[in-house]
């Protein structure tokens, strides 16, 4: 009797023999990980073999574990078919869309987002010959992919273009030794109220320096003649980006919000819900946030800089609204997060009294110009006033969000320092308890006996600390004195 499987694997040296089926390598740097072959079928269909996998699992890309984890992984890095110019981009280096040999011959799977490539079984080149981050890539294939000026590259070689997601036109430009991402806007012959996602990006940034959280500036430029947003890259040969996406087997808010939390971003996590309920951005999906990797450790160091904000602060609402009022619908057409929830079902789930009192910072927030590049008058006072009006809303929010449920009650021993003051707290977060404040010489200068009526609106380490800032420290700075009292006089 003939054996099959001998016969299966004869045929399969055979065709490796004549070149049908090639091996390639997916590697971390210079480190191999997955030998793997692509096979073409008869109908133009490609297939994917592991032929031996590392045993240092920790190294591999996230998610990946089987063949077919492997083939979703090569399809995502490949450039996607709603890229702005995609037909172009590929044109110019000879490619057709899924072209995975091509694309992997060409490009190698490189990236500005982390560390890995894939080669040819028998490819002898470096990493630190081959990288984006130290090495030149084509201006020219930039050009393309910003513009859509469709032209055949005389030259091919490996660019950040080929492993970049994302609708809009873009592109990398390396200048000055450092890698800019240039971000245009929608086509304005297309749609009337278009291109002003740029701007967005650019406002957006402002407000989260203002609320000191953590996220990738942006200027404004034009690149041949196109207005483009433009930030640098915020990864490097030590450090990755992680999209949340690849991380979440489920994505779902509850999954999400258990990462965080194990990872120690959960702080981070609140500060991007309450910048995307401010700005009302309407595109924070699963691959434009994530987490910032250590390649060498592999271990998850925190929440990437936030990114791409180009869908809000009403960028894709007609001008006209403004003054007809419409842009109260508007807002209430788009209220949804990309993550399944309204941004006001968020922000009550999540942010808390200490997150109010960023809010109170916009209290008299105005946007700074471009010098050279600005939207109208009417929109730049109209997105001033609604960011202002916002941040009222939002306070709300989260006050009505975080009654005291019994349930929740929780007993703790607080001994924080606060703007030069020192308190000592004994009780239930939500129901009250004891506080002693200190001054700096460890004076008693107040004690507050707290009951659940106070904390009808924050909890009682919040109560303290509002209290210290807005009684406390306004009597030391003003006159230098020092109240000192043992009762609270609103119990006496």
């Amino acid at each position: 009797m003939v054996n099959m499987n001998l016969l299966a694997f004869l045929r399969y040296n055979e065709v490796i023999r004549k070149g049908e089926i090639r091996m390639y390598w997916l590697k971390k740097e210079d480190m191999p990980l997955i030998l793997f072959d692509i096979e073409k079928g008869s109908y133009g269909d490609q297939s994917i073999h592991i032929r031996w996998m590392s045993e240092k699992t920790e190294d591999l890309p996230e998610m990946i574990s089987d063949e077919s984890s492997l083939e979703a992984w090569i399809q995502h890095r490949m450039i996607p078919r709603n890229r702005a110019f995609v037909e172009e981009i590929l044109a110019s280096q000879g490619l057709k869309y899924k072209d995975m040999e091509g694309l992997i011959t060409i490009c190698k799977g490189l990236s500005v987002n982390d560390v890995y490539w894939i080669v040819p079984e028998d490819f002898q080149g470096r990493f630190d010959d081959y990288n984006l981050y130290d090495n030149s890539f084509s201006e020219a294939l930039s050009l393309v992919a910003f513009t859509g000026y469709s032209t055949t590259l005389k030259e091919l070689s490996p660019s950040p273009e080929m492993t970049t997601n994302g609708m809009l036109p873009k592109a990398w430009r390396r200048l000055n030794d450092k890698l800019y991402l240039y971000k245009g806007g929608t086509n304005a012959e297309l749609f009337s109220n278009a291109g002003l996602e740029p701007y967005s990006e650019f406002y957006a940034a402002q407000i989260a320096a203002e609320l000191e959280i953590s996220h990738v500036s942006y200027d404004l430029q034009k690149w041949k003649g196109i207005l483009a947003s433009v930030c640098e890259n915020f990864t490097n040969k030590e450090r990755s980006y992680v999209p949340v996406g690849t991380v979440l087997k489920k994505r779902s808010i509850k999954e999400l919000v258990e990462k965080m939390k194990e990872i120690g971003c959960f702080s981070d996590f609140k500060n991007m819900i309450l910048l995307d309920a401010l700005i009302n951005n309407e595109d924070r999906h699963y691959g434009n946030f994530g987490f910032l990797k250590d390649n060498s450790t592999n271990q998850y160091l925190s929440l990437a800089p936030l990114f791409d904000h180009g869908i809000s602060l009403f960028s894709t609402m007609p001008e006209r609204y403004i003054a007809n009022g419409q842009w109260k619908t508007y807002q209430y057409e788009h209220r949804y997060s990309a993550l399944g929830a309204t941004h006001d079902e968020l922000v009550s789930w999540f942010c808390d009294q200490t997150d109010a009192r960023k809010l109170s910072r916009l209290s008299h927030f105005e946007f700074k110009k471009h010098e050279r590049y600005n939207v109208s008058e009417e929109r730049l006072k109209f997105l001033n006033t609604f960011i202002r009006n916002r941040a009222l809303e939002l306070i709300e929010v989260i006050q009505k969000g975080i009654k005291p449920k019994k349930e929740n009650v929780e007993r703790i021993e607080v001994n924080q320092e606060f703007l030069g003051f020192r308190y000592q707290f004994t009780g239930d977060r939500m129901q009250g308890g004891h506080c002693v404040i200190l001054d700096q010489n460890n004076n008693r200068i107040k004690i507050l006996n707290l009951t659940s009526s106070d904390l009808e609106k924050m909890d009682a380490v919040t109560f303290i600390e509002d209290y210290i800032e807005n009684t406390l420290y306004p009597m030391q700075k003003t006159n230098g004195s020092k109240e000192r009292t043992t009762s609270d006089p609103r119990q006496n």
